[in-house]
């Protein structure tokens, strides 16, 4: 429970001090449970159904401490089960083992130090070989299909774990220390481990390869952008040079007293002129390039683009994590905007309230939106949408904040971030 609780402490639902009581109240509610195995260690029926009610007993309470994906908690959970469980068979096999006859029995104080050296040990080489790829695998948080299965990978290794545990006639304890029985549960403790660290490799590189899309997608963003400033620039240059020449025939004819085509000249030359000059959005260049692409989208469309940047955003997030919150936005609102009828808008305001960036995006829409377990179905594809989840995640890990709001008509994503 400490080691789940310690992987997770960004996402925990309540502060330290509830947290520290809801654990103390927990650990007491466990200690009684696990007192009711006393007088019955060599029923191992008895003992198969303990093993299971009492990590479920602090197992639920700690899914509800804990913000996220369950499936990802419940797969962290599963796997410190799995190596208390090979803690315990550790211990109990040297005990037997190494002390006098009748001196190691199950639960006396020699079994429970046995059991607690074995811990420290088996637990410092593991971090020392492995910690590394545990602290990365669980430092972000991901979404939460990427663990809707892998959850049943310890699951399953905690079922084959209690059937060769307790599925024999004789008691756990004594089964366990035969020297057959105790190297197949090694084995498969080596094999549960490599199971781990293959599904840790997997979704390491599943996650390098989703911020090499993001930082692909800022490039893009980028030389997209940098494609409009090339065609507003050679709009400008010629009429520069234009105007050269435009500036000697007004000249030619004010000079000659032809004012009523001078008149007609210059009205040519003001329906000539383009309505929209270039002009920056934001005085961050990461920023300008993002928004200037998605106005230049939601232009292509008929929809109103307008933003307001009164807050220095680059203080509050960087610029990948930048492109992942407001591309997506901009990218989701610009769709669903598009397809609407009536006025059609997107509106951002980027603002600072205390030392909190405050960004909101408002866009209009029409129709239903399909939601689903606190998430949106994708109007893209089958399934759930990932570019909110993007969003949440990303904002989660900055400790930020994010809502969603929407009436049928005015879709809004409320985002604070701290500085």
């Amino acid at each position: 429970m400490t080691f789940t609780l310690a992987l997770f402490r960004k996402r925990l639902r309540f502060n330290e001090g509830a947290t520290v009581m809801a654990c103390v109240a927990i650990i007491a509610l466990q200690m009684l449970a696990g007192s009711l195995r006393y007088g019955h260690i060599n029923d191992n029926a008895y003992m198969a159904a303990f093993a299971v009610f009492v990590p479920a007993l602090w197992g639920i309470p700690v899914l509800v401490l804990i913000r996220g994906s369950w499936r990802k908690a419940v797969f962290v959970m599963m796997l410190f089960m799995n190596l208390s469980g090979t803690i315990a068979i550790i211990g109990n096999a040297m005990g037997r083992w190494l002390l006098p006859v009748g001196v190691c029995l199950p639960y006396n104080w020699q079994y429970l130090l046995m059991i607690a050296l074995t811990g420290v040990i088996l637990i410092g080489v593991l971090y020392v070989l492995f910690g590394g790829i545990l602290l990365e695998l669980f430092r972000f948080g991901d979404a939460d299909h990427i663990w809707r299965y892998l959850w049943l990978v310890p699951a399953g290794f905690s079922l084959i774990a209690l059937w060769m545990r307790f599925g024999t006639t004789e008691p756990e304890y004594i089964s366990t220390a035969k020297p057959a029985n105790f190297l197949f549960l090694m084995v498969l403790f080596a094999t549960k481990l490599g199971t781990y660290l293959i599904v840790g490799k997997i979704v390491l590189v599943q996650r390098q390869r989703n911020e090499l899309q993001i930082v692909n997608r800022q490039f893009e963003l980028h030389e997209r952008a940098y494609r409009i400033y090339q065609e507003r620039d050679e709009t400008e240059r010629r009429l520069r040079h234009d105007f050269r020449h435009q500036l000697a025939v007004l000249s030619t004819l004010a000079g000659e007293g032809e004012f009523e085509e001078l008149r007609g000249y210059l009205d040519k030359m003001v329906r000539s002129i383009p309505l929209r000059a270039r002009n920056r959005l934001a005085s961050d260049p990461e920023l300008d390039a993002l928004l200037q692409y998605y106005a230049y989208e939601a232009e292509h469309v008929g929809v109103r683009f307008s933003s307001r940047i009164e807050a220095p955003v680059e203080q509050y997030v960087k610029s990948v994590d930048l492109t992942v919150v407001l591309g997506n936005l901009l990218e989701n609102a610009v769709q669903a905007a598009g397809c609407g009828a009536g006025e059609r808008y997107i509106d951002l305001h980027v603002g600072k309230v205390s030392d909190v960036c405050m960004i909101v995006v408002r866009n209009s829409y029409d129709g239903p939106v399909a939601e689903r377990n606190d998430g949106f179905l994708s109007a893209k594809h089958e399934g759930m949408g990932m570019g909110l989840e993007s969003v949440r995640l990303t904002v989660q890990r900055l400790h930020g904040e994010c809502s969603v709001k929407h009436d049928g008509h005015v879709f809004t994503v409320r985002i604070s971030l701290p500085v």
